[in-house]
């Protein structure tokens, strides 16, 4: 089975896990199976659809999906009257660790996805922050029951602000990262077309501009030739016309 993102511990083994990810979103979408569809199924098990939500970050949509697990576990127990201490942290968390993506990344022109993708959710999970200062105004994952949870159970934060503010050293390495690896996945493409290019022509471009050259030149003589041998011909005809 395929790496979990938010078990990967560096680098190489979040690109090893996206490559697996996406291929097996691929597959799943030709088998007529996806995890988006697959997770509808659970509307009444907030459990195993908190599960599937998890294995799919750091989807957006699989933010959210695990957020509307959590709310439905609160919720229950709400209801009978339980402590739901650990369900409410986990909520926040999920909230504060969508906060250190940005929607778009300036620097690379492209989704902030891209870059969180590759931050290693082990790594993520060593990141410091607070309520009272993380605050939840800025936390786009949160709703409105969310916040009067929050401030019901812990009271109003002192500031507000996003886990990239905090952090925002950590995306500059990792947008730096994701560069890096584009530059060198452009530079391997370019490569590969190079060789494949001269597999078929069996040989340099240089060598095919030269062949081109070469065979432009003979049809030019060819062309001159029927020409010469069209007005002899021509010239017989007339001749004979003449007499």
């Amino acid at each position: 089975m395929r790496n979990i993102w938010h078990k990967t511990k560096n680098f190489s083994e979040t690109e090893q896990q996206q490559e697996s990810f996406w291929r097996d979103i691929s597959k799943g979408i030709e088998n007529g199976s996806f995890w988006a569809d697959e997770i509808k199924k659970y509307k009444n098990d907030p459990i195993k659809r908190l599960r599937i939500a998890l294995n799919n970050l750091p989807l957006p949509a699989a933010f959210r999906e695990a957020m509307i697990a959590i709310r439905t576990m609160i919720r229950s127990k709400r209801k009978d009257k339980e402590k739901y201490d650990d369900e409410l942290t986990m909520l926040y968390w999920l909230a504060a660790i969508d906060s250190f993506s940005l929607e778009y990344s300036e620097n690379l022109k492209e989704p902030g996805f891209n870059v969180l993708s590759l931050v290693p959710g082990e790594k993520l999970k060593t990141l410091k922050f607070e309520y009272n200062t993380l605050g939840y105004k800025y936390l786009r994952l949160l709703q409105k029951t969310d916040v009067k949870w929050l401030v019901e159970n812990w009271q109003e934060p002192e500031s507000h602000n996003t886990l990239y503010e905090f952090h925002k050293e950590l995306w500059f390495r990792y947008e730096a990262l994701l560069k890096e690896k584009r530059k060198k996945d452009e530079e391997a493409s370019f490569k590969e077309f190079d060789k494949s290019f001269k597999k078929i022509f069996k040989g340099s471009p240089k060598s095919i501009e030269a062949k081109t050259i070469e065979k432009s030149a003979h049809d030019n003589i060819e062309a001159d030739k029927t020409k010469f041998v069209l007005a002899i011909v021509l010239l017989v005809i007339f001749g004979f016309c003449l007499f």
